[in-house]
């Protein structure tokens, strides 16, 4: 791959504004074969990158527009799992009785590459969990419903302007604690 000098200096930059989660990525590459194109990311790391992306779970209350108090994922079986606990003291009409819940996704498809960056789910809950999405698009805009579909739309959130445009992933698989992606580096 041939890499001009404004490419390398791009990519250097975004390695020097993200070194921990970057050192985090590379823990997730093959080892047997780093160039393989596959990325391994582990529950711990997208809990990491959610928990940055989000704010939820900041000391900081104006980091996150979601009254939610702790959010976490599990990939299994090709479902991804979000565990949601939400504050006992404050009663959000939107979400379940029970403080704490989990909802069930099938990631159908990773459109991540220079123009967009959005990750298409459907849900495994059905009614239930229309009207608490319904709720939580209004007070975000990083999530929307397209037909049977819930966007999550990563420029809309704290990562705007962050990803690089020179990289692209497409989903592989979900399963056993990890979301595997290709990644492809793109002058």
């Amino acid at each position: 791959m041939n890499i001009n000098a404004a490419a390398a200096k791009q990519m250097l930059s975004f390695a020097a504004l993200n070194k921990n989660e970057l050192g985090k990525l590379l823990m997730s590459l093959d080892p047997e074969d780093p160039a393989s194109g596959k990325l391994s990311v582990t529950e711990p790391l997208a809990n990491s990158l959610v928990a940055e992306l989000t704010g939820i779970g900041s000391p900081d209350p104006n980091r996150s527009t979601l009254p939610i108090e702790e959010l976490s994922l599990q990939f299994q079986d090709g479902l991804v799992l979000v565990h949601v606990r939400t504050s006992a003291e404050k009663k959000i009409s939107f979400l379940p009785l029970h403080p704490s819940f989990t909802l069930k996704f099938r990631i159908q498809q990773i459109h991540f590459n220079h123009r967009k960056h959005k990750i298409m789910f459907t849900s495994e809950n059905g009614f239930a969990l229309r009207s608490i999405l319904n709720a939580a698009a209004s007070r975000t805009e990083a999530l929307s419903l397209e037909d049977d579909r819930i966007v999550f739309d990563l420029d809309r959130t704290l990562a705007a302007g962050k990803i690089p445009p020179w990289l692209s992933l497409v989903f592989l698989s979900c399963k056993d604690g990890r979301l595997d992606l290709a990644y492809q580096i793109k002058e």
